[in-house]
């Protein structure tokens, strides 16, 4: 059964509202009915013109809007929108509500706008492309600012029309192309766009990198469902990387919106960068109808109407994304030349005694640091940077000699100078990074003093041998290396030192290249370089070939073989270093195997056995010696046939000069010299000059201590992070090479992180071993996260921050959040209401002004009935007179629903016969139609008829009344005409209540639409109490009998076990006592007669 009881609940109050917003609603101040007593808008003729025929009634709504005010026609050409649709390769993006956005766009180079470079940007229905501050701040900002473009806006956008637009209703759509022409790429919309720009700023040189296209195609106003015209009209933002502009194309004829129907802000164009840089268009200062017909004006620049033209950038900067990415386009995916085969030393000491390494000064690199540099033709070349400790910072490929800007400078853009990380990992797949864990040293050897050799394995002997010799011989598959010596007579002594060295290297890239040095007077060094003398500038080397540091004179023979000499004494001292691809190959200098046993191999093959007496290895030595002409060239002087140098041995017993021996401190190689040539300085250089070969060596073959840890350090904004590291160095002290106050290391490498700011900085971790005074160096990437809660962090998704090592995580918002940072939470308020609706933080939009209907976000207008008049007056009355006479006629009908005459037009026709001056006139009025009371009726169904009647009964205008009132001959039925009228069930769809969800909806002539609840029409069942609640209605259920109501409307009933089982059992119980009462009497009676018959259909025996 129907319950019939139910709570009263309150009306609500009625809105108007376009269909697509009812889904969702917000809950507003209820009443019972609702009445205003704002008064009507002022009145307005929005066109008035001449016209020879009245105009067609029509029973729908026009599709071509009235122009606001008599404009002639320009003569100018229009400017032509560039070709757009599927036919131009455009996507179509519209969503059928009535704000939408499109999805991000992310030009790799970024977008320049004002002084920032913007990553991402999208459009809205709304006439408008938006420069988010981040991925989750997407709103579509409906309404333009009152104010125009100010510079300091809350929204960075491009506005090529920006005014509330409605596509809800299926009509319209958008248009788009993005076109990325980063590497030269070409089409006819870019090529056209580029021909614009150029002529406009006078700049031939314009090229565009990236570029977008967005077409708004018949996009309506809001609320479109009875908005007249539309517009079409499209954007172009164009970017080189450095400059960026945009251009505003309005169809010609296609910008229809009715200025009438316009009632909040006025449309605004332009652009706001958000950080001081604006431009408003020049229509914001022309009369409303000029702002709304756009297509119409002309650009001087361009002599084109329908044009508009806005610089983007604040200033031209270079754009380092750009220069990275076209950098890599040139470059092989993976290096082609020998990247993965060079490595760094691993400190400045090593380096500067591996002498396949030169020191360079490149200044790029800034202050306190240091670089040495080795080239190979054929497999490029490495530089390598180092810190004041010496400690190695960092290594980079240089593919040519000498020529570091086209190699730092791709390093600086990907890695240094913009803010994108993904694209410092793209350079480093083309350029690896070059370490120094791969590092081998060279294996050096030693020619020096009253000649003393230490083989390439180690082996120390004395072989004091006159003539030219063979040192080195050596290939590999890629070059060949000779080195040779020339000896001649210390003195008068029985020993020889060298005079002259030679070497020469081949490789396939390389011709032959020969380099002699040839002893002078006063320990001078003649250079030769293919014959012709090497004179050398101070601070300048020979292309990266031959170097001088003092009286030292090195070559680096393509960056593989390395020889250095100098002269002391009248001697030249040389040192040989090679690289480990020469192993196995013989000379002077052994037989380079890492095996000192066969070392004095002899070129027939056989090996002297070490130990052996100085006579054999003067034998072993003189088999190296070269016959003919060598790389030196031939002798001037005539060597001896016999020559026999003094053995040490032979020196042993001599007694001289004991105490000048004695300097020696025990040093073979000093002792030899000084006794053989009977010179103590001799022997002392001897002693100093070896010292400095076993030193090298040793710091050759020392390495810093290492510093293991983590590469990345990743911390959450105020929280601590701990990260150990260690060392292989028991005596290894950690230090921070800048102190920051966010940053402690302790001496034990432990570092604790607590971000508190977002300032700048590299973090760089020195690790010093104190015993060999050597120190490394450790650059961590180190990634901060500022999001609002740590959940939200995207540690993979980082950008840079400044030109430091500090990267800030990406964030990923939820929880109805948005911001940079995810710091602030989403509310209604974010995008600004309606022009003079209060916003309320939590709730949203407040009612719309009396006069206009929605939700408080989007306002407008209510929907209008429409008539035409056909008038006749003999008071030759002008427009203005007609149009305020039948103003104030209309605005006097029983039901006060006038808003406007939206056009009056004088009908030309010819003189009547009496000749008196008889005037028609053709007027176009509007009525507002409003939810509540009676209009509804009037407008539908009383209305023609009242306005007949209203111009019947005039009251004839007294000669001194005001030429305001004009009287017009009475009007017929057929004089009025419908234009739009709109039924109940189509109103319906404007209208919502605005309050409880739920309510309906009903309509009755004398009361208009009334926002009903269910409840009051039995919305519970079985006597359910219903009551109206925010959410909607909801039942209460109530039992009855042995029944239970359940259900959203109680429409289900279930019995009540307990009543149920008590009923069941009382019954069997009664049925029990029945049936023993039935068996007691029927035994009595067979006691009283034993024996009875009858018919048992006989009446008359019944008694």
């Amino acid at each position: 059964m129907k319950g019939t009881r139910w709570r009263r609940v309150p009306w609500v109050s009625l809105s108007c509202l376009c269909l697509c917003l009812l889904p969702r609603v917000v809950p507003g101040m209820m009443t019972t009915s609702v009445k205003t007593t704002a008064p009507s808008p002022p009145l307005t003729t929005s066109q008035a013109s001449t016209s020879a025929t009245p105009s067609t009634a029509t029973h729908s709504r026009s599709t071509a809007a009235p122009a606001p005010a008599p404009v002639p026609v320009p003569p100018e050409t229009g400017a032509s929108l560039l070709p757009y649709g599927a036919g131009a390769g455009d996507l179509e993006f519209v969503r059928r509500t009535v704000d939408f956005t499109s999805p991000l766009f992310r030009p790799a180079t970024g977008f320049p706008l004002g002084s920032s470079l913007r990553d991402s940007l999208y459009f809205t229905d709304n006439g408008q492309i938006i420069f988010p501050e981040s991925d989750y701040q997407i709103f579509s900002y409906p309404n333009p600012l009152p104010t125009g473009f100010t510079g300091w806006d809350p929204v960075a956008l491009v506005a090529p029309f920006w005014d509330d637009a409605d596509f809800s209703t299926g009509q319209g759509t958008i248009f788009y192309q993005e076109y990325e022409t980063l590497y030269g790429e070409r089409s006819l919309p870019v090529l056209q766009a580029e021909s614009w720009i150029r002529k406009i700023t006078n700049n031939g040189g314009f090229k565009a990198r990236w570029t977008l296209k967005v077409t708004w195609v018949n996009a309506y106003a809001y609320p479109a469902q009875w908005t007249l015209g539309s517009n079409t009209y499209q954007a172009i933002l164009s970017t080189d990387g450095s400059r960026s502009y945009a251009l505003f194309l309005y169809q010609s004829g296609g910008m229809q919106w009715d200025v009438a129907q316009r009632s909040g802000n006025l449309v605004l164009m332009g652009f706001s960068s958000g950080d001081g840089y604006f431009e408003n268009s020049p229509l914001m200062s022309q009369p409303v109808w000029e702002k709304y017909r756009p297509d119409r004006f002309l650009n001087s620049s361009s002599g084109l109407r329908g044009l508009q033209f806005y610089r983007l950038h604040r200033e031209e900067r270079p754009n380092y994304r750009l220069e990275c990415l076209q950098w890599l386009k040139s470059q092989p995916q993976w290096p082609s030349w020998g990247w993965n085969q060079v490595s760094c030393p691993c400190s400045w000491q090593q380096g500067r005694w591996d002498l396949r390494f030169q020191p360079i000064s490149i200044g790029l690199l800034g202050l306190g640091s240091r670089q040495l540099c080795s080239f190979t033709s054929w497999r490029g070349g490495v530089c390598c940077s180092y810190g004041p400790w010496g400690e190695f910072r960092e290594g980079w490929h240089v593919q040519r000699p000498w020529q570091f800007a086209p190699e730092l400078e791709p390093q600086n853009w990907c890695c240094l100078w913009n803010d994108k990380p993904y694209l410092c990992a793209l350079y480093q797949q083309r350029r690896p990074r070059v370490g120094c864990a791969t590092y081998r040293p060279p294996r050096p050897a030693w020619m020096f003093g009253d000649p003393h050799i230490t083989t390439l394995d180690g082996v120390n002997y004395t072989f004091n041998g006159l003539g030219d010799f063979l040192l080195v011989g050596a290939q590999d598959g890629n070059s060949s290396f000779l080195l040779q010596g020339r000896t001649a007579q210390t003195g008068s002594a029985q020993a020889t030192n060298f005079i002259a060295f030679a070497a020469q290297y081949r490789s396939g890239s390389l011709g032959p290249v020969t380099v002699q040095w040839l002893l002078e007077p006063h320990d001078g060094i003649h250079v030769l370089l293919d014959n012709q003398t090497v004179t050398f500038e101070p601070g300048h080397g020979d292309g990266g070939l031959l170097s001088r540091n003092g009286s030292v004179v090195s070559a680096s023979f393509d960056g593989w073989a390395a020889v250095s000499v100098i002269a002391l004494s009248d001697i030249l001292h040389a040192s040989a270093s090679l690289p480990p691809e020469y192993q196995n190959r013989t000379g002077l200098l052994g037989v380079w195997n890492n095996n000192p046993e066969d070392d004095f191999r002899m070129p027939n093959g056989s090996t002297v056995p070490p130990g052996s007496s100085e006579e054999t290895l003067f034998h072993y030595g003189m088999t190296w010696q070269i016959n003919g002409t060598g790389l030196l060239g031939k002798r001037n002087d005539q060597l001896p046939s016999n020559f026999t140098p003094v053995f040490y041995s032979q020196l042993q017993n001599s007694s001289w000069a004991e105490d000048v021996i004695s300097s020696c401190n025990g040093d073979s190689s000093c002792i030899y010299d000084t006794l053989a040539l009977r010179n103590a300085s001799i022997g002392l250089h001897t002693r100093a000059i070896s010292k400095t070969y076993k030193q090298v060596n040793a710091t050759l073959n020392q390495y810093p201590p290492s510093i293991n840890g983590g590469h990345v350090v990743e911390a959450y904004k105020g929280q601590t992070t701990l990260i150990q590291y260690t060392s292989n160095a028991e005596d290894a002290t950690f230090t921070l090479r800048d102190n920051w106050t966010d940053f402690k290391l302790f001496e034990n490498g432990t570092l604790l992180w607590t971000p508190k700011s977002l300032e700048p900085f590299t973090l760089e971790i020195l690790a010093r071993s104190a015993k060999i005074g050597l120190a490394s160096a450790l650059q961590p990437r180190t990634v901060v996260c500022h999001c609002n809660a740590e959940s939200q962090c995207l540690y993979n998704q980082t950008s840079r921050v400044g030109n430091s090592s500090l990267e800030m995580a990406g964030c990923k918002c939820d929880g109805g959040t948005f911001g940079r940072y995810c710091e602030r939470s989403k509310d209604a308020c974010e995008e600004p209401c309606f022009p003079s609706v209060r916003c309320i933080p939590g709730k949203g939009c407040e009612a719309c002004p009396p006069h206009l209907t929605g939700d408080g976000r989007h306002c407008a207008e209510p929907p209008l009935r429409v008539i035409q008049l056909l008038l006749s007056e003999e008071e030759n009355a002008s427009m203005a007179e007609v149009n305020a006479s039948v103003a104030y006629i209309l605005g006097t009908l029983d039901m006060r629903a006038f808003l406007r005459n939206s056009q009056v037009n004088r009908i030309d026709s010819p003189a009547p016969a009496s000749g008196s001056p008889i005037q028609h006139w053709m007027v176009i009025s509007e009525f507002q139609y409003r939810p509540w009371g009676p209009v509804i009726d009037f407008l539908n169904n009383q209305l023609l008829a009242a306005v007949v009647e209203a111009f019947f009964y005039q009251v004839p205008r007294r000669r001194e009344e005001s030429r305001n009132h004009v009287v017009f001959q009475p009007i017929s039925r057929e004089d009025v005409w419908d234009v739009t009228a709109l039924n109940v069930s189509t109103l319906k769809a404007y209208f919502k209540c605005n309050g409880y969800k739920g309510y309906d909806l009903v309509y009755s002539p004398q009361s208009g639409f009334t926002c009903v609840s269910p409840c009051s029409r039995g919305y519970c069942d079985h006597g359910g109490q219903c009551q109206h609640l925010p959410s909607g209605p909801r039942c209460s259920c109530v039992s009855f009998s042995i029944y239970t109501a359940w259900g959203e409307h109680c429409e289900h009933l279930s019995m009540k076990l307990d009543v149920f089982f008590g009923i069941f059992f009382g019954s069997l119980g009664g049925l029990l006592l029945l049936g023993v009462g039935v068996f007691v009497v029927l035994r009595f009676w067979n006691c009283s007669r034993t024996s009875f018959s009858y018919l048992l259909h006989s009446a008359e025996a019944s008694p």
